[in-house]
């Protein structure tokens, strides 16, 4: 648990921009020339200001960096303590070419302060950002100048996308999935949404992208994709798609254990079905690690059942292009193989 007191999950940046895995520039790169200014290192060498920990925790892994704001002629400033960790690095950070700590910060606390889910702001603001470019959308649609790396327009764009002046924004407002479906230009093929909702910060590979889709709450953190790729990657040459199809499965039912226990998914290896019964014990709960199984599996199913009836199908969530054109720590991943594994995922939740 070191890794999340010290320097935080922005410790990913560095390792995750190594192996090409960090998104960057809407994913048309999947490492950054300015990883470095934007690390976990450079947070705490250049703007933590402290670390605070959820109720009854030991860890302090919320790590909060000090901005400082001009508001009047003068040398009229302020402060503010904004949290920072991997994903809002990610998504208002190498996803919209900011190149230092500070502007991160002022992207984060704009975002915040209106209101917004950071992953789907940063995302859409980095689609929107390479739809300019393209033609795909015009200047009277975003009201502002929008380029990579540049803070002025995304701060104001942040603003409209809260408070949505025109069309555009309101459309645009609700999600990439929902926006580029309605659209005939293309746009779809590099808008970063799985299953309906924005990408996280990780390009690892083909079980990131299913488990995106498949994901029973729309996170990445329902079974945890981009961790299976990690663990799997050494095997890559003989991976098959049903194996992984088990493994996205396997994760999702143990972690319904956690989330159903509000057990931090950040101490899940610390928390092995063991320890948790140990602990529920505690409180004259006595289960054993089988049982605890059976539940979460009853639990999922529960869920698969619910998503069904308000009509979720896998097919109606297809791939953007984007996620086969730029190289991930697996090379090119290919569609196909990801077809595969959503296929087999399909055929084996029937059987839980």
């Amino acid at each position: 648990m070191a890794k999340y007191h010290e320097l935080g999950t922005p410790k990913n940046v560095l390792p995750l921009n190594k192996i090409n895995a960090l998104p960057s520039y809407n994913l048309k790169q999947s490492n950054y020339e300015y990883a470095d200014k934007i690390s976990g290192e450079a947070f705490a060498e250049e703007v933590l200001a402290r670390k605070v920990s959820c109720s009854g925790c030991p860890i302090g892994c919320v790590h909060v960096g000090g901005l400082r704001k001009l508001f009047d002629a003068g040398y009229e400033y302020e402060y503010a303590g904004v949290s920072y960790d991997h994903e809002l690095v990610f998504s208002l950070g190498s996803q919209v070419g900011m190149k230092n700590t500070s502007d991160v910060l002022n992207l984060i606390n704009e975002t915040e302060e209106v209101g917004l889910d950071a992953i789907s702001c940063g995302v859409i603001l980095g689609f929107m950002t390479e739809a300019l470019v393209r033609g795909d959308i015009k200047i009277t649609d975003t009201l502002v100048e929008l380029n990579f790396g540049e803070t002025a327009g995304y701060l104001a764009a942040i603003r409209h996308l809260a408070s949505p002046p025109n069309d555009f924004y309101r459309e645009i407002g609700r999600g990439l999935y929902n926006y580029t479906r309605k659209k005939a230009d293309g746009s779809h093929d590099y808008a970063l949404h799985l299953g309906g909702l924005e990408m996280a910060g990780y390009f690892m590979g083909p079980a990131h992208l299913a488990g995106g889709v498949t994901g029973i709450r729309h996170s990445h953190l329902d079974n945890a994709g981009y961790s299976i790729d990690q663990k799997l990657l050494k095997d890559a040459a003989q991976l098959s798609a049903k194996t992984v199809a088990e493994k996205i499965i396997e994760e999702e039912v143990i972690r319904s254990v956690y989330t159903s226990l509000v057990i931090c998914l950040f101490a899940r290896e610390v928390y092995d079905l063991e320890t948790v019964c140990r602990a529920l014990a505690a409180l004259d709960i006595h289960k054993t690690p089988d049982e605890l199984k059976a539940a979460s599996s009853k639990i999922l199913k529960v869920k698969l059942e619910l998503r069904e009836k308000m009509g979720f199908k896998l097919e109606n969530f297809p791939l953007s292009e984007r996620y086969f054109e730029t190289p991930s720590p697996y090379g090119l991943i290919k569609r196909e193989f990801t077809d595969e594994i959503l296929k087999h995922y399909g055929e084996l939740i029937k059987n839980i």
